[in-house]
């Protein structure tokens, strides 16, 4: 079975959207929707009271003042059925076969992430193709899709890894919760989200970084995709508490790798960590022997040569560069 958890504040118009595509869903298997409601107001309320009218959708409700997206995503796992779990945002709309695309990945085994691919997440509301949200349906999604430059902006970046995670140094760095497949026994053994982490970003990449140091496998995953509808955000909130809470993820682990990714953005990430494999840092440093700097000694004397980097005043007065860039 498959349970679709989705959390929610005060987007009743996008979550009615979200939930119109994923009941219609064509599929054989069994699947239920959790939606965890952090803290709307009363009006939303009484709307999400008509949603729970559809026998395949559960709505549970906090009254929190700040709004936790680990903390409510932890609690549908909790109360969910199904061995697999969809992290859904309210604002993304996915295909018909959505539900039947994932339970079929996961017919043999579970010992994976599906990363799904995620189009329009650079679309603003007020750009003109974000006109044509409102002519999507779940029936001509895969149709707009073709004729619309909608893009998902990892797609650039995992070209130089012919879309195989395998070949990425981090690629936990694309595990966007936004929506992602998890199973259940994964989940749990990796930790769930961390609850520390607050307001918007980066709850997700340290989860994909525990199944990574896990030994989970990725799995790109294009049949199965969503589309972020566009709405009113507040970016520049969204980009400094995100700022933070990479920091936060830095002070958990401590790793070069998470290092970086404090200060670099995600999709760029690996293409840095490639170049690292290849550079040995301890000849940042070196230590000369005495038969190495003899065979430079005889490539070097009487010629015009320039010894680059080297500041070491010791192993300078030993060489017979002509010239010294340091």
């Amino acid at each position: 079975m498959l349970s679709i958890v989705i959390s929610h504040k005060n987007r009743m118009v996008q979550l009615q959207k979200c939930i119109n595509f994923l009941i219609e869903q064509k599929t054989t298997y069994e699947y239920e929707i959790i939606v965890v409601d952090g803290g709307s107001d009363e009006k939303i309320i009484k709307k999400l009271y008509e949603l729970e009218k559809n026998t395949k959708i559960q709505i549970y409700y906090f009254k929190d003042k700040e709004f936790n997206v680990s903390k409510y995503r932890n609690y549908g796992v909790k109360k969910s059925k199904g061995t697999i779990i969809t992290f859904l945002d309210a604002d993304i709309i996915v295909p018909n076969d959505f539900v039947e695309n994932i339970c079929k990945k996961y017919m043999n085994s579970h010992e994976f992430v599906l990363i799904h691919t995620a189009y329009g997440f650079r679309i603003n509301i007020y750009d003109k193709l974000a006109e044509m949200f409102n002519e999507i349906t779940s029936k001509n999604i895969k149709e707009v899709i073709k004729i619309m430059e909608f893009s998902d902006f990892r797609d650039s970046a995992l070209e130089f890894y012919d879309i195989d995670f395998n070949q990425c140094c981090a690629p936990w760095v694309y595990g966007w919760s936004g929506i992602i497949s998890i199973s259940k026994d994964l989940l749990i053994k990796s930790g769930l989200f961390d609850e520390n982490f607050i307001g918007w970003g980066s709850e997700d990449t340290d989860l994909a970084y525990r199944i990574w140091l896990k030994g989970g496998n990725f799995i790109y995953e294009r049949d199965a995709f969503g589309i972020h509808v566009a709405h009113e955000s507040n970016k520049n909130q969204k980009e400094n508490q995100n700022y933070l809470n990479r920091r936060f993820l830095y002070s958990k682990y401590k790793t070069f790798e998470t290092e970086l990714y404090a200060f670099l953005t995600g999709v760029s990430i690996n293409n840095i960590l490639q170049i690292c494999k290849h550079i040995h840092l301890g000849a940042l440093n070196p230590i000369y022997t005495t038969e190495q700097i003899e065979k430079i000694n005889k490539i070097t004397i009487n010629k015009k040569s320039l010894c680059v980097g080297l500041n070491s005043y010791q192993e300078l007065s030993r060489l017979y560069f002509t010239d010294y860039l340091v």
